[in-house]
């Protein structure tokens, strides 16, 4: 399946598409086209899929903008309740939220910033 690339050149309408989640995340680019993005498998990238309504991804949501916050992660979240991310969602097998990536792979330690952060920065 064809993915397009989530690049900074779109970052202003990721945003507004982004609003609708509970709160805005700290320094994360918000990928609601459902892009791929360009450094999805690179040391330090973190994907999140997130739902407004889901309790779990409230409270992952400090953890997000400690990662979001740190220089050395580079963070996109993206909006599960957005119908232009479902390609996304696809083909990457997304059935429950939050659903993390780290370097491109499913992420399924622990839940706090360092732990993710350490498993980004492998």
């Amino acid at each position: 399946m064809a993915m397009g690339i989530c690049t900074e050149a779109v970052v202003f309408s990721l945003v507004v598409l982004c609003a609708g989640l509970t709160g805005a995340f700290l320094g994360a680019t918000c990928c609601g086209e459902g892009e791929l993005p360009s450094d999805f498998h690179q040391r330090g990238t973190v994907v999140a899929v997130v739902a407004s309504w889901c309790g779990h991804c409230e409270a992952l949501k400090p953890e997000l903008d400690a990662l979001g916050s740190d220089p050395e992660v580079k963070l996109y979240v993206f909006d599960a309740d957005s119908p232009s991310t479902a390609k996304f969602m696809q083909a990457f097998d997304v059935r429950a939220y939050p659903t993390l990536f780290v370097r491109g792979q499913k992420y399924s330690g622990d839940r706090t910033a360092a732990a993710i952060k350490a498993a980004a920065l492998m």
